[in-house]
């Protein structure tokens, strides 16, 4: 595996450790709690480049007030595991969202 594809795992794993339900196979049944593809934009010279690893937190249809609770109970969990940072609601697996 990468080094990149190591941190997914490490992120995973400090999630894990929370009692967060982190998955890093999108093909899992939901919910969870999903570590993606990271993703760059540029890099910052020989070997280095920083990286996104977009954390999507994943529930199956239909959307109840019981599946808000969940989604955004496991928003809060996740930001307080691994640190603030911008979030919002999306359609995971959607390019338009």
């Amino acid at each position: 595996m990468s080094a990149i594809g190591d941190e997914r795992a490490v992120i995973a794993g400090k999630l894990t450790a929370a009692g967060i339900p982190a998955e890093l196979d999108p093909r899992a049944v939901p919910p969870f709690i999903l570590i993606g593809a990271p993703n760059g934009d540029k890099g910052q010279g020989i070997g280095g480049w920083p990286v996104e690893y977009p954390v999507h937190v994943v529930a199956a249809p239909p959307a109840s007030a019981d599946t808000l609770d969940w989604l955004l109970e496991q928003v809060e969990l996740v930001l307080r595991t691994l640190g603030p940072t911008v979030w919002g609601p999306s359609r995971y697996g959607n390019p338009d969202c």
